[in-house]
């Protein structure tokens, strides 16, 4: 973990937001809609997004809207690899989808 701190989470899937708590905060992520054209690799692509926030020191709900901003945009391609989003598509679509 960055700055050798360890953290422990708990996840739970939610329709229509997941939700995470740790000792300290509780998170739920964004909700984003799009048009899915292939659903393989949503999991890969949260799970891929919740993993580079982590290790850029985002807040948990930073990272939480980072995964789900990932694993929606996934499903707008075909397949996983070739549909996850460069660092420049994902903030694109943060900035489109701003509340």
């Amino acid at each position: 973990m960055p700055g050798g701190a360890s953290r422990s989470y708990r996840f739970r899937p939610a329709r229509p937001r997941a939700q995470t708590f740790t000792a300290a905060a509780t998170a739920r992520s964004e909700t984003f809609k799009v048009r899915p054209i292939d659903t393989v690799g949503a999991g890969d692509g949260f799970a891929a997004g919740h993993l580079a926030a982590t290790l850029t020191d985002g807040t948990l709900q930073d990272r939480f809207d980072q995964a789900a901003a990932v694993g929606a945009l996934v499903t707008t391609g075909s397949g996983d690899l070739i549909a996850m989003p460069s660092a420049r598509e994902l903030a694109d679509f943060r900035a489109a989808h701003t509340r």
